[in-house]
């Protein structure tokens, strides 16, 4: 091989390489923007479960003062 088809083959290799690191580092940050959003979802739904447990308590409470009234 000449010295000019060595360059050339090492500039498509250092090419497909960075490619395939470009590639790599892309996969890499939509998974982790999958796997936070995945977290801040999870995080939502137990506020939404506690919200609901608070608004199920609270209707209890207001219950048991208007059972005592009542009495």
């Amino acid at each position: 091989m000449s010295f000019n088809a060595n360059i050339k083959l090492l500039l498509n290799l250092i090419g497909a390489l960075s490619a395939v690191i470009y590639s790599w580092v892309s996969m890499e940050n939509r998974i982790k923007a999958l796997e936070e959003k995945i977290l801040r979802m999870e995080e939502i739904n137990e506020l939404e479960t506690q919200i609901r447990m608070l608004e199920i308590r609270g209707k209890e409470l207001q219950m048991d003062k208007l059972r005592k009234r009542v009495k």
